[in-house]
């Protein structure tokens, strides 16, 4: 009875901790490179597919060119170089986004987190590693189309995008088309009146990094000891010098 006992704890700690990692997502092949002639640069030979929490696909697609660039070299020495260990999968989907800029950097450098935690690696360390990619890694300029949005609806819409982007970052707003358009959905049994939309294009341009590298042991000394959530790494800022007036 007791070898059955122990026998079961043991099941549902494995379960457990398999929906623990596959609540951040899951990766679907392995990584197959080939070193390239310059001997710092990687070709995939088969494609690499992550599954964030969302259910959106990533996709490092056969041939795409990796070198982990898009983690800063000085944070190599936390985790023994971006394509080794745990990291190796998340590496490879991050460096592929950041060369792709399809998607809002902030939104890229927060999956590398997610793909982190789905591959086993601690919350510590891989918040310690999201600081250092958020902080010091790639920053492109991104452009949000938004159609048919009600006039009465325009701030709210602008606030979302705002919501997404850096606080420090600069937004700008303007205005492709003004037209009336009938809503997406009406009573049964009713004619749908057309109300005045509007298309924007809103442009999210990132600000400069705000930390210097010395800045990034004091932060990672916080997210030790306050277990700090993403949303407070990002909006993370050095304190104010100290004025110090000699009398």
């Amino acid at each position: 009875m007791q070898v059955t006992r122990l026998a079961i704890f043991a099941l549902f700690g494995l379960v457990s901790g398999l929906t623990e990692a596959e609540s951040y997502g899951k990766f679907i092949g392995d990584v197959q490179t080939q070193w390239l002639d310059d001997g710092r640069r990687m070709k995939l030979i088969t494609s690499l597919t992550y599954l964030d929490p969302q259910g959106e696909r990533w996709v490092a697609r056969e041939g795409s060119i990796v070198d982990g660039a898009s983690i800063p070299q000085f944070a190599w020495s936390l985790i023994g170089g971006p394509f080794e260990g745990k990291y190796r999968k998340a590496s490879v989907i991050h460096d592929v986004a950041c060369v792709e800029k399809r998607r809002p950097w902030e939104l890229v450098h927060e999956t590398f987190y997610q793909g982190m935690r789905a591959s086993g690696v601690s919350e510590l360390t891989a918040k310690i590693m999201y600081a250092a990619v958020y902080h010091f890694g790639p920053r492109w300029v991104t452009q949000y189309e938004l159609k048919k949005v009600p006039r009465q609806a325009v701030d709210e819409a602008v606030s979302r995008v705002k919501a997404q982007a850096d606080i420090d970052a600069e937004v700008q707003v303007s205005v492709t088309k003004e037209y009336t358009a009938k809503p997406p959905a009406a009573a049964p049994g009713t004619t749908p009146k057309e109300v005045a939309v509007t298309d924007l294009k809103v442009t999210v341009v990132p600000p400069a990094g705000a930390l210097k590298q010395s800045d990034l042991a004091d932060l990672n000394a916080k997210i030790e000891k306050q277990a700090m959530t993403l949303k407070e790494i990002r909006d993370h800022r050095p304190a104010p010098p100290m004025n110090l007036r000699i009398q």
